[in-house]
């Protein structure tokens, strides 16, 4: 199992990135996306987007309050 970061910011192409990220995941990958915890606000359009490509998540804030992550794997039946 492989564990891919990501960080993204509103002055990124979010989806863009993210899409291209989850092509390179394996089975047993998990990815980390990694937000400012002040634009943590944008979470939805994230979290339906991984919904939409088979993904579970499960969001999380940091010890410092200064994050916000998102680990994501891809779901099986």
């Amino acid at each position: 199992m492989t564990t891919h970061y990501i960080e993204i910011t509103p002055a990124t192409d979010q989806l863009g990135i993210l899409s291209d990220r989850i092509r390179e995941l394996d089975r047993q990958d998990e990815l980390v996306i990694i937000m400012n915890a002040k634009d943590a606000h944008q979470h939805d359009k994230v979290f339906e987007f991984l919904r939409a490509r088979g993904l579970d998540y499960q969001p999380q804030g940091s010890h410092d309050g200064n994050e916000y992550r998102v680990i994501a794997r891809r779901r099986f039946h």
